[in-house]
């Protein structure tokens, strides 16, 4: 039976392994230097707006509000029936939305935030796929259960380990990069409007991000596991995006398939990592064949926690059944 000591000095001896681990420690000065040098470029191509800069952007939203009403007026009086007719929000109209050459925090940093995640999922499945695929392929797995020789509980402490330190690091990446743009905006930008749900939804943009960061690095881990070699997660990545991403979307649009991005699982990332995403289907045959003809639907986080976690859950179920039964040596 493991005990709590044995289990506490596993996980430790585990954590140092992953730390002195060159490859991570490469991946790590990676990820920094990509988050200073999105900084050092945003502070270098960015500047203070001054008090004739903001007067201008604040008359340009005026006026594009003025103007986008009495189209909303001629729209709706029926002058062009054929035209969609929006009453416009003034909420939507904002001066930030008209300085040119300064960052602007509230309207850019959401895409900032996309970037570090696809960055960090990046990482946490390089780093979760070393981590295992290592020793598997160099025979260092089975070294360590000679000494601990219960596969469930080595494997799961590899893998609780990894991704408690990969998550760590994330929040840690995550936090300092919103907090320096929230420095740069104040330094060499403009904060612009933060009121309302701003924070509420930014929040909520970098827990889903962080969550994604974690499934791939159990993805990672899984995948390399089941090939005993990091190069395995790796060939599968690949072999996914260019057999079902570029082909199977290919033979979708040569047989004008409906909603061909219901099929796709970086779709479900992308709504799962910004909460709703609009597609839209321009399949031309629909009335002939009496199928869907909707233009427009939408996928919400919801759908892509279900389907990233079923490949997620799938993965590491794969891989934990699979180490078990077979032979490692």
């Amino acid at each position: 039976m493991t005990t709590p000591t044995h289990t506490g000095s596993l996980l430790l001896a585990e954590f140092r392994r992953l730390v002195a681990r060159r490859f991570v420690q490469l991946m790590a000065v990676l990820l920094v230097g990509a988050c200073l040098i999105a900084m050092v470029s945003t502070v270098a191509s960015s500047h203070t707006p001054t008090d004739a800069e903001l007067r201008d952007a604040t008359r340009q939203a005026a006026d594009r509000l003025a103007d986008d009403r009495e189209y909303y007026r001629m729209c709706s009086a029926g002058s062009r029936p054929t035209m969609p007719c929006v009453e416009p929000d003034p909420a939507d109209y904002r001066a930030e939305d008209y300085l040119y050459g300064t960052f602007v925090f509230a309207k850019e940093i959401p895409g900032l935030v996309y970037f570090v995640a696809v960055f960090l999922a990046l990482f946490g499945f390089l780093v979760g796929a070393s981590f295992i695929g290592a020793e598997m392929s160099s025979g260092g797995l089975t070294n360590l259960l000679l000494w601990r020789p219960r596969r469930g509980v080595v494997l799961g402490a590899k893998l609780g380990v990894v991704t408690a330190a990969v998550g760590v690091l994330s929040v840690v990446v995550v936090a300092g990069y919103i907090g320096a743009f929230w420095g740069v905006s104040a330094i060499s930008g403009f904060a612009g409007d933060t009121s309302g749900t701003f924070w509420p939804d930014l929040t909520l943009l970098a827990v889903r991000s962080l969550l994604l960061v974690l499934a791939c690095t159990v993805i990672g881990f899984s995948i390399a596991a089941l090939g005993r070699h990091t190069a395995a997660a790796l060939g599968v990545v690949a072999a996914y995006a260019v057999l079902w991403e570029v082909g199977l979307r290919i033979v979708l649009a040569t047989v004008e398939a409906s909603k061909p991005d219901l099929w796709m699982l970086t779709s479900y990332l992308a709504a799962f990592v910004d909460g709703r995403v609009t597609f839209y289907s321009s399949y031309a045959g629909c009335e002939i064949y009496s199928v869907d003809c909707s233009n427009e639907y939408v996928l919400t986080w919801v759908d892509g926690t279900l389907v990233g976690g079923a490949v997620t859950v799938a993965a590491a179920v794969a891989a934990f059944v699979l180490t078990q039964r077979r032979d490692l040596a």
